[in-house]
This record gives structure tokens, C-alpha cells and sequence, in this order.
């Protein structure tokens, strides 16, 4: 019995920051906040790796915190990337006219909005809706917090 595999790659990229720390993500944008202060999130895990196949659902979960003192409204967007040069840097595909070969974005469900509260930790479940068309492989996107 023949099976097709789909290898299908998330990477979390929080604020379009990128920062590998294990084992969690963490982020802080420039914008300041009405108090003065700044917005932060964890995110965890950085990385997820999935397997699925043609026609399948997968659902994962990513960990969002709010690290500052203050109530934060997160959307999340995905978007394509490619690497950058030699050295495999990711270089995020922010042109929606722009696809990456290995692109997953329209596979995605829609993501809730969350209202994230000072130091607690909430849940946000991501539906991949593999088709059934799918070749084998890797793609990849990528998940970003605003």
C-alpha cells in the first residue's frame, strides 16, 4: 500500500520579530500604550511541524501570553516566507500579490481574535485544511501577532 505524505511546516513569527528562544517566544513591540507602558506576547511553541494528508484537517494549538501590565486585543495573519539569501534567514511575504512556491496560506481557517489578559496564558486553536489536490512536500507559513 502506496501512502502520500504531506509535510506541512507552521512557523510562528510574533510582530515580525523573530526571536528562537526555548522554550517560548518572546517579543515586544515599539508601540507604547495608553499608560505609557509597552505590549508584549509569548508565544509558544516557536516552531510546529505537521504532518498531514491530502484532504485531511490538522488542528494545532499555539500558546499566546500578554507579558505587560495591561489587556492586549491580538489578531493573528498569515503570510508566506521564503529565505533570504545564504544564509536561510526568513524573509516574510507581506505583498499579498506575492506566493512562495511553498505556500500553505490559503489553507488556513480563519483566526479568532483573542482578548488577552495581563500574565494569563490563552489557547488559539489553528485549522490547516490540507487539499485534496496537495502534491507531497514541505510548505510553509508563517503566523503573525498585532
Amino acid at each position: 500500500m502506496k501512502h502520500r505524505f504531506l509535510s506541512a511546516t507552521l512557523a510562528v513569527l510574533v510582530l515580525g520579530t523573530v526571536l528562537f528562544l526555548i522554550p517560548s517566544v518572546h517579543a515586544a513591540t515599539a508601540a507604547p500604550t495608553q499608560n505609557g507602558g509597552s505590549q508584549a506576547l509569548e508565544i509558544n511553541p516557536p516552531v510546529i511541524n505537521l504532518k498531514g494528508n491530502p484532504g485531511e484537517t490538522v488542528k494545532t494549538q499555539i500558546n499566546i501570553r500578554d507579558i505587560a501590565d495591561t489587556p492586549l486585543i491580538v489578531k493573528g495573519q498569515v503570510n508566506d516566507f521564503v529565505a533570504a539569501g545564504e544564509d536561510g534567514v526568513p524573509k516574510i511575504l507581506l505583498d499579498n500579490d506575492e506566493e512562495s512556491p511553498y505556500s500553505m496560506k490559503s489553507w488556513f481557517g480563519p483566526l479568532s481574535e483573542l482578548t488577552l489578559q495581563p500574565k494569563k496564558i490563552e489557547n488559539l486553536t489553528v485549522t490547516i485544511n490540507i487539499p485534496k489536490n496537495a502534491a507531497p512536500g514541505g510548505y510553509y507559513s508563517t503566523i503573525r501577532f498585532s
